[in-house]
């Protein structure tokens, strides 16, 4: 059987000046529509089911 792999991929909110191809713009993720959209994200991985997760991380806080 094939693995089935999810790939979910976000801006660098923390840094609007990094290298990223592309950018969102600055926009507030405290905000209640960006909150229910976190939610949404969240409950769409529990349905996934995932066995392992791997995130990006800067080396100073692993």
């Amino acid at each position: 059987m094939k693995p089935t792999i999810l790939l979910l991929g976000t801006d660098h909110f923390s840094d609007q000046g990094n290298v990223d191809l592309f950018s969102t713009g600055k926009v507030d993720i405290l905000s209640n529509e960006r909150q229910n959209e976190i939610r949404e994200i969240i409950y769409c991985l529990k349905q996934f089911e995932p066995t392992k997760v791997a995130l990006e991380i800067l080396k100073e806080k692993e």
